[in-house]
């Protein structure tokens, strides 16, 4: 973003369509130059987009487990407070290979600065993350 705005004022301080050696001074060119630059380093002009994907697919194109699973990885990643976590068969709808390759890594990961685990009593999930579970 910085060189956008850097190449911006080197475009308004110079006449790069003609002459890029010469100078020119920015108040010749806008009305207001403090109001310029507030627009112009305010970056209300900029639209942002936001989408959570995985494999190249956006939220909407992936099946609920897919989803879950993201979702869940998305919390993990984020949370950094000591609560409990509590976390109800998120492995449905997702075969083992997925169970192993994207839950697990995240969800012992999120033990080491989570001070108390549970989790349903499911075997794939449960023995190879170490949850205490809860019936």
């Amino acid at each position: 973003m910085a060189n956008f705005q850097e190449k911006m004022i080197y475009a308004l301080e110079h006449n790069i369509n003609t002459q890029p050696e010469e100078k020119t001074s920015i108040t010749d060119l806008v009305r207001d130059r403090k109001e310029f630059y507030d627009y112009l380093f305010g970056l209300d002009y900029l639209i942002s987009h936001y989408d959570l994907s995985q494999n190249g697919k956006s939220l909407a194109e992936l099946s609920p487990g897919e989803k879950g699973a993201l979702l869940l990885v998305f919390y993990l990643v984020l949370d950094k407070e000591d609560v409990p976590l509590i976390i109800d068969q998120p492995e449905d709808n997702l075969d083992n290979k997925s169970v192993a390759e994207v839950l697990v890594p995240f969800i012992k990961e999120a033990k080491k600065t989570t001070s108390d685990h549970y989790g349903y009593p499911q075997p794939k999930l449960s023995g190879c993350c170490g949850f205490r579970t809860s019936y």
